[in-house]
C-alpha cells in the first residue's frame, strides 16, 4: 500500500506526456498550458505527500482497473466521434468521464468524515503477536485499514469494529499509532489513502521477554548467615515448643513454659524466610543493550516471585527515579516497559538482597 517516490525527471515526463496527449486530440494550446501548469502543481503536492511514509496526511491516489478501462473506452469513443462526427458518442464520453470524476472524488469525502478509534490489550510481551480493534463510524462500503506501527497486514472493515493484526512491538509503552486507511467507495474508480495518527483509548505496555535470571541470596543462604544487604532475614515467629535436647542453645529456652512444666522447654521457630529482593535496573539508552538488561531483570523478578519473595524494582522513567513494589508479573512488565536511561532510584539500606544488574548505565 506504499508507493516509491518518483524522481524529478519522471514527474516532468508525466506532465509533458499529458500535454502531448492533449495536443494530439486537438486541444487548444492555452488549455494544454493550463493543464500542464496544474499538473506541475499536483506533482509538487504528491512529492510532499510521499516524503514521509508514516507522517499523517494523504498519499498518492491510485487508479483502479475500472478507472483505467473506463478512461480507455472514453478515449476510443472520443476518437470515433471526431472521425464520424456522431454527437451521441460525445454524450457517452461525457457520461463516462462524469462517472470517473465522481468515483475519484467521493472516496475523499468518505475519508474526511472518518473518526477511527483504536483499542486493544493493556499488557503484551515484546515480539509476541497481539491484535488491536479499530472502530470506525459509518464505514460505508468497506475500508482497507493497515497499522503502520507494527507492520500489520491490511484488514477490511465493513462493520463498526474489526480486528487488526497481528502486530508486534518492541519493549516500551504505545500511546498512539499511525494507521493507513484506504477507500474506493462507492464506484471503485480510485483508491484514496490517508494516514492518521490515532491516540489509543489506553496505553499498551510492552513488557520485555523473559531472559536469563541472575542468582540472588535464598532462604538457605540467609540461614547460613549470608549477606543480605540489610537486616537479618531469619524467621522469628514461634512454630512450636519441645523438650530440651543436649546441644540446644540456651537462648532458645522458653522460660515461661519451662517454669510452668518444671522441665526445660525450647522454642522451635519457623524456618528462615526468603529475603526480600531489591532489584536495581540501570539503562544506558542503547536499545539492544537495554532490552537485554530488561529481559534479565524480568527473568530475575519472575524467579523471585515463584519463590514467594517480595520484590522491589528501582528504575528510571527517563526523567526521574522510580520505585515499584512488584506484586505480580504485570507490575514488573509495566515497570520495565516504562524504564528508560538515567540513574535509577537508590535503594539505600534495604532490608533484604540488593542486586544491581550489570549495565553501562549503572553508577
Amino acid at each position: 500500500m506504499t508507493v516509491p517516490r518518483a524522481t524529478p525527471l519522471i514527474r516532468l515526463l508525466r506532465v509533458c506526456g499529458l500535454g502531448v496527449v492533449l495536443s494530439l486530440v486537438g486541444t487548444p494550446w492555452y488549455v494544454v498550458a493550463v493543464v500542464m501548469a496544474a499538473g506541475l502543481v499536483v506533482e509538487w503536492y504528491l512529492h510532499r505527500a510521499t516524503g514521509d511514509p508514516r507522517a499523517p496526511g494523504w498519499q498518492i491516489p491510485l487508479p483502479t482497473t475500472h478507472f483505467v478501462a473506463s478512461g480507455v473506452f472514453a478515449f476510443i469513443l472520443f476518437l470515433t466521434a471526431r472521425t464520424t462526427g456522431a454527437g451521441w458518442l460525445i454524450v457517452l464520453v461525457c457520461i463516462i468521464v462524469s462517472v470517473m470524476v465522481v468515483g475519484a472524488v467521493l472516496p475523499v469525502f468518505a475519508l474526511l468524515r472518518l473518526r477511527p478509534r483504536l483499542h486493544g490489550p493493556r499488557d503484551v510481551t515484546a515480539d509476541e503477536p497481539f491484535h488491536m480493534t479499530i472502530g470506525v463510524a459509518r464505514a460505508g462500503l468497506g475500508l482497507i485499514v493497515q497499522v503502520l506501527d507494527g507492520a500489520s497486514p491490511p484488514a477490511v472493515v465493513f462493520d463498526r469494529e474489526a480486528p487488526v493484526g497481528p502486530l508486534r512491538a518492541d519493549r516500551g509503552v504505545i500511546r498512539e499509532m499511525t494507521v493507513l486507511i484506504a477507500s474506493t467507495a462507492p464506484l471503485t474508480m480510485m483508491v484514496v489513502r490517508r494516514r492518521l495518527q490515532i491516540v489509543l483509548d489506553h496505553p499498551v505496555h510492552v513488557a520485555p521477554k523473559v531472559g536469563r535470571a541472575h542468582a540472588t541470596a535464598t532462604a538457605a543462604d540467609a540461614a547460613e548467615g549470608g549477606s543480605t544487604g540489610g537486616q537479618a532475614a531469619h524467621g522469628d515467629r514461634l512454630r512450636s515448643v519441645r523438650e530440651y535436647v543436649s546441644g540446644d542453645a540456651l537462648r532458645l529456652v522458653h522460660w515461661p513454659v519451662t517454669a510452668r512444666r518444671g522441665a526445660l522447654v525450647v522454642k522451635e521457630p519457623e524456618g528462615p524466610a526468603a529475603p526480600d529482593l531489591h532489584l536495581v535496573v540501570p539503562l544506558s539508552g542503547v536499545r539492544e543493550a537495554d532490552d537485554a538488561v530488561c529481559e534479565d531483570a524480568m527473568a530475575t523478578v519472575v524467579a523471585a516471585l515463584d519463590e514467594g519473595r517480595r520484590v522491589t524494582l528501582y528504575t528510571n522513567d527517563g526523567t526521574s527515579g522510580c520505585v515499584t513494589r512488584v506484586r505480580d508479573r504485570r507490575d514488573a512488565g509495566r515497570a520495565l516497559a516504562t524504564a528508560g536511561p538515567g540513574r535509577p532510584a537508590d535503594p539505600g539500606i534495604a532490608d533484604g538482597v540488593v542486586l544491581r544488574l550489570p549495565g553501562s548505565g549503572s553508577a
